[in-house]
């Protein structure tokens, strides 16, 4: 089981602190995956491994509900040990299953900004991805998470770049630290959040801050994902302001790791 460090509790409920623990003792938390998709020809490219609590009680519990929580009181480094663990073996399995596309696949996976002040995640990481089975890993950072040490993140991002490793910024425009991140940390990928995605058709606005926000990506060498695509002509609009890659539930909802093969046997079809 990861270690827990210490809660800060500070007036919180600390009986839905202690579900959370107790649902990490019970192996409770798994990782959903979504595809994440290349815009112009709607073709799989990956998958973001999302948190998910299937409490005893209540079921399947969204993130929204216990991430922040966990964050407030320590509980989130082991709560994405969990999820990374879990969602690379699943993963690994199912590319076997579905005799893995053609093209490498990579596995999107949230990381705190916790492990970016910890070299232990380093040697964590070098083990994990020691087999040989093509699967690209890209953590994704929050700016609206406090890096600290800059530095340090830096340090540590680069060690685990040089294993093949790479980052994305998440939720991008939506904190105070965009510009800072980029310029700081060795990011190799921009997701748009969903904000401005889902408003692109309606609001001027909006639209105008896509396509800065891809003129920025590609003028940095980094990817665009963007996020929350739920409609065809959003995804069209995307596609028309050089959006790359998109993730939304257009393209598919998230899935257990039982609906993985399914996609990927799907992703084989279209490589044939």
């Amino acid at each position: 089981m990861p270690v827990i460090d210490t809660p800060l509790d500070n007036g919180v409920d600390l009986g839905a602190v202690a579900a959370i623990r107790d649902g990490l003792a019970a192996y409770e938390f798994e990782p959903f995956f979504q595809p994440i998709v290349r815009l112009s020809d709607a073709s799989l490219v990956g998958f973001e491994a999302l948190a998910r609590w299937r409490h005893a009680e209540r079921g399947l519990v969204e993130p929204a509900d216990f991430i922040v929580l966990a964050e407030a009181n320590g509980l989130i480094r082991a709560i994405d040990a969990v999820i990374l663990d879990r969602a690379w073996h699943a993963f690994d399995e199912a590319l076997a299953a579905a005799a893995r596309p053609s093209s490498p696949m990579t596995l999107s996976v949230n990381l705190s900004a916790a492990h970016l002040l910890d070299g232990a995640i380093v040697e964590r990481i070098r083990g994990l991805i020691a087999s040989e089975h093509g699967t690209r890993l890209q953590f994704e950072i929050t700016e609206t998470l406090l890096i600290k040490d800059h530095d340090a993140a830096g340090q540590v991002m680069q060690q685990l770049k040089a294993m093949g490793v790479s980052f994305a910024l998440d939720d991008f425009g939506t904190g105070y630290s965009s510009l800072v991140y980029l310029h700081r940390l060795p990011i190799d990928c921009i997701k748009i959040d969903r904000s401005f995605s889902e408003a692109i058709l309606t609001s001027e606005r909006s639209h105008a801050i896509v396509r800065s926000i891809v003129g920025l990506a590609h003028s940095m060498g980094l990817r665009a994902v963007a996020e929350g695509v739920e409609e065809e002509d959003v995804a069209e609009a995307l596609i028309g302001l050089g959006c790359e890659y998109g993730q939304g539930l257009y393209f598919g909802c998230p899935v257990p790791a039982s609906g993985l093969i399914a996609y990927l046997e799907r992703s084989v079809r279209q490589v044939g």
